[in-house]
């Protein structure tokens, strides 16, 4: 705070949030409240994430009118029509992806999960490259 000769006109005090002052300086039943509101906002907060795990809901991706948009300017009328005009037909798959047990999908915590489980057997060792 540079005071009024800076052009300040509200002290620090002021600019801060309510609960930030209560906290510091208010009374404990003040200070309870501010802490159970926060405690109640996390705890709500854990709930509306724990429903979004999966990557493709938080995705902030093109939406259906985008890819409408996008594939008109490029002259195609799907996705598909895209993929089957761009990638050589020698190497397109022509069936599903067949990835055994993860074809489903995995929420983001239980791909994480078996990622660690897949790299728990790796040993960290030291590199010699360049060493001599």
């Amino acid at each position: 705070w540079g005071g009024p000769e800076a052009g300040a006109t509200e002290s620090p005090e002021v600019l801060q949030p309510i609960h930030m002052r209560l906290l510091r300086g208010g009374t404990v039943a003040a200070r309870r409240a501010v802490g159970l509101q926060q405690r109640s906002a996390s705890t709500s907060a854990a709930a509306a994430l724990a429903s979004r795990d999966r990557f493709d809901v938080r995705h902030l991706g093109p939406r259906e009118a985008d890819h409408a948009e996008m594939l008109a300017a490029i002259g195609v009328s799907s996705m598909e029509e895209l993929t089957t005009k761009t990638v050589p037909s020698n190497i397109l798959l022509s069936r599903p992806l067949d990835l055994g047990p993860y074809s489903p999908g995995l929420s983001e915590t239980d791909a994480l999960e078996e990622l660690r489980r897949l790299v728990e057997p790796n040993k960290g060792m030291r590199s010699m490259l360049g060493v001599g």
